[in-house]
């Protein structure tokens, strides 16, 4: 029986040195898909940078040319400090949404489709206890969401007054000085 169990020692590796073998496979693997995993994120934002780079650029020409293309008559209507104003902000803001809603979006939906595959595998049920609070998180982000675009369209047009109040200073700087209008402009400007 000695003989027996010194073979099967030998045939088959201790318990110990199985466990060390198997945590530093699995722990190598691990650390291997992380370092993968970065290099593969880090292309990601390489690539999205210069896409969002690239359409912003496409936005920013396209509506210059379209302001050069208005007749005198629009540009006689609108202040200029509006044209800049969307020129600037208005673009960079088409372009946050664009950029972070369009690949953040597409992040958390495979995130979330990925993740409910994974919990229905495991346990349907559990699936379905996870994705109801879902409902109520739709009405509260929609809810927010409706009141964020009222409020953001009036600071929108609170940042067009301010804008065309500098412009506009600015550019009779020389009216305001001769009539010593400084207290009276930083006065507008304050309101």
């Amino acid at each position: 029986t000695t003989a027996l169990l010194l073979a099967a020692a030998r045939a088959e590796p201790s318990a110990p040195s199985r466990l060390w073998h198997e945590v530093m496979t699995s722990g190598g693997a691990f650390l291997l898909v992380g370092l993968l995993g970065q290099l593969l994120n880090f292309r990601k934002e390489v690539l999205r940078t210069r896409l969002n780079t690239g359409v912003l650029c496409d936005i920013r020409v396209k509506l210059y040319d379209a302001i050069q293309g208005l007749c005198f008559r629009y540009h006689d209507a609108n202040h200029s400090g509006d044209l800049i104003t969307k020129a600037t902000r208005d673009v960079y803001s088409v372009h946050t949404l664009y950029a972070e809603t369009i690949f953040v979006g597409a992040e958390i939906f495979l995130l979330v489709a990925g993740s409910g595959v994974l919990i229905a595998l495991v346990d349907w049920r559990l699936a379905l206890l996870a994705f109801s609070t879902f409902p109520v998180a739709l009405l509260i982000v929609t809810r927010t969401a409706t009141r964020m675009r009222r409020l953001s369209r009036e600071a929108s047009d609170q940042y067009d007054l301010v804008t065309r109040v500098i412009q506009e200073n600015i550019s009779g700087i020389r009216v305001v000085k001769a009539f010593a209008r400084e207290p009276a402009e930083i006065d507008k400007f304050e309101r």
